[in-house]
């Protein structure tokens, strides 16, 4: 497998480096990041509250990555930590 490109934009719209997806890339991620962990918690169909929990959270991590405005990116990362605080109370 050869290295992938993807180049790093900042908020402005700049490119200001490149990321380059390569098979030792994969591997540090599997080993020191749980990557093969959350692709699971992703896939699974049946998530239990802590996996949803994640997965929302990842949303909106991925949303405060994307967002040029300070402010909404504040709002999205907010938004990541409460998943974690908000469960639904059994009735």
């Amino acid at each position: 497998m050869t290295a992938i490109r993807f180049p790093i934009v900042n908020r402005t719209g700049e490119c200001y480096s490149d990321l380059f997806i390569n098979p030792k890339l994969i591997g540090e991620l599997n080993s020191n990041c749980f990557f093969n962990e959350v692709s699971s918690i992703i896939e699974k169909k049946d998530k239990n509250e802590l996996e949803n929990a994640v997965v929302k959270s990842l949303f909106w991590i991925g949303e405060a990555q994307k967002d040029q405005s300070y402010a909404s990116t504040w709002i999205s990362l907010w938004s990541c930590i409460e998943c974690f605080f908000i469960f639904e109370i059994a009735k």
